[in-house]
């Protein structure tokens, strides 16, 4: 007699772990086409970092994100643990045997997965480590509702014969090819091939600009050790920007030998040499810029400043006084000392530094933002994680 609590509760578990998998993936390909407005719920902080696990190169099997697969095959689990918790009165039944046949699948590539990021990744996804945890939880439930997952290979034996369990074997592929599909973007679907080959072309042919590696945010390995440096030019107030940062840092931590340069490039002329401006603008893309490299300056605070801007884009593009983005600079509490950061944006050497970094941009003959150079060589689609993974396959 089939024990329905500890199955019940498994259930429950199992609608968690489709939640996490489903957010997983959402976040996979947004990664993947430079959609993503923000940093993942579960970046809790360096180590801790969904994204950068999600942009690493095990993300993927067969082309297809790990999280999609775990969707998928918990969605499957899910219906057979029903229809074994609507048939109670025998656990050898075919849903009975399936269910404890799953929980042991869903283990062992649960181990597979928890091994690889503890031995091959410097970070780890929290959302992940948790469905490993409820992948654990499972396997003890149901042994406890009676359902034998220790006696794996007699089940398999049993259920292979029955056609209804190739169906559900082969329903997973399927299914993770056709949401594969819905999920799809610019960078997902089969022209994005083509694409990415015209824009690694265009930057294979590119003349290589000379840029100051000193200057500007750098996240990553140290760019005299890097084998892959790259060098972003933004402005705060850019949409476009916003949605490239994730991406660009999610790729960089994921990789030991990859560094990358934030230099701002207000599209404003109170800061920005650049004749296309001739002085136009009003200085807030400038303040905005001047913030990230005090907080830098002053606290080392520089990332943090950028992703509390970015997060605060929408607020910011619609201020028109310096005195209320000032406020909203000192109300993102990334500066333990406000005065100090307003002092440090009015200096005018801070201003000198960032019309330094503007004039590298205009010399390199930058056309907008955001404006991606790779090893010296201006590369289009930089936002987009395929055609950074392969132009980083290149120089590997």
């Amino acid at each position: 007699m089939l024990k329905t609590k500890p199955l019940l509760i498994n259930i429950i578990l199992t609608v968690l772990a489709i939640g996490f998998h489903f957010y997983l993936t959402q976040k996979f390909y947004a990664l993947q086409n430079g959609t993503s407005s923000g940093e993942s719920f579960c970046n809790v902080n360096a180590l801790w970092n969904c994204d950068v696990v999600s942009t690493s190169s095990y993300a993927k099997v067969l082309g297809f994100p790990l999280a999609l697969w775990g969707l998928v095959t918990n969605a499957v689990f899910l219906l057979v643990q029903s229809l074994a918790f609507l048939n109670p009165q025998k656990t050898s039944s075919l849903w009975g045997r399936t269910t404890a046949i799953g929980s042991v699948i869903i283990f062992l590539a649960s181990v597979v997965m928890a091994l690889i990021s503890f031995t091959q990744l410097s970070n780890f996804c929290l959302f992940c480590v948790l469905t490993y945890a409820l992948s654990t939880a499972g396997l003890v439930l149901i042994h406890l509702a009676g359902l034998q997952p220790l006696a794996f290979f007699q089940h398999v034996v049993q259920v292979v014969q029955d056609k209804t369990t190739w169906g559900l074997i082969v329903s997973v592929p399927v299914a993770v090819f056709v949401l594969s599909s819905a999920w799809a973007g610019p960078m997902t679907g089969s022209a994005a091939k083509g694409i990415v080959q015209d824009q690694i072309s265009a930057w294979q042919a590119a003349p290589v600009q000379s840029f100051d590696l000193t200057s500007g945010l750098h996240l990553g390995a140290p760019v005299d050790q890097a084998r892959m440096v790259i060098v972003e030019f933004a402005d705060f107030r850019c949409p476009h920007c916003k949605f490239a940062a994730p991406t660009l840092k999610s790729f960089t931590q994921s990789r030991k030998d990859v560094a990358l340069l934030f230099k701002p490039f207000p599209l404003d002329g109170t800061c920005n040499p650049s004749p296309a401006f001739e002085g136009r603008g009003d200085g807030i893309s400038c303040r905005l810029a001047l913030a990230t490299y005090c907080a830098e300056s002053l606290e080392k605070k520089g990332w943090d400043m950028a992703q509390s801007i970015f997060n605060g884009q929408d607020q910011f593009r619609q201020q028109s006084r310096m005195e209320d983005v000032d406020k909203m600079l000192c109300d993102t509490k990334v500066s333990s000392n406000c005065e100090d950061l307003k002092k440090c944006m009015s200096d005018d050497n801070s201003k000198v530094q960032i019309q330094k970094m503007a004039q590298e941009g205009i010399a390199a003959q930058i056309q907008g933002t955001p404006a991606f150079f790779i090893n010296g060589k201006s590369l289009s689609g930089g936002q987009f994680l395929p055609v950074l993974e392969a132009a980083d396959q290149l120089i590997r």
